[in-house]
């Protein structure tokens, strides 16, 4: 994980005050359900940036769902755009 650790770290400095308001989350667990790879990723973030971690044995703050391929909703509104623009 820590490739993607990295990813996201590097993209959050891009923000100079990004890391300042990562403080207010420091403490809390976040569970990513990676919908489709059937996967589970667990952020912890804090004032330094984002820990990733495909392990956590307590109960997360939050469940945030991650799709890998469009879900029926993404179908649906395409489908509505394409047919406006025809």
């Amino acid at each position: 994980m820590l490739i993607l650790e990295t990813v996201i770290n590097r993209y959050l400095a891009l923000d100079p005050e990004m890391l300042d308001k990562m403080a207010v989350f420091s403490g809390k667990v976040i569970k990513l359900d990676v919908v489709g790879l059937n996967k589970q990723l667990y952020l912890f973030p804090d004032a330094r940036g984002v820990q990733v971690s495909m392990q956590y044995d307590g109960e997360p703050d939050t469940t945030c769902l991650l799709y890998t391929s469009p879900s029926p909703r993404d179908s649906c509104i395409h489908l509505v755009c394409r047919l406006l623009l025809e």
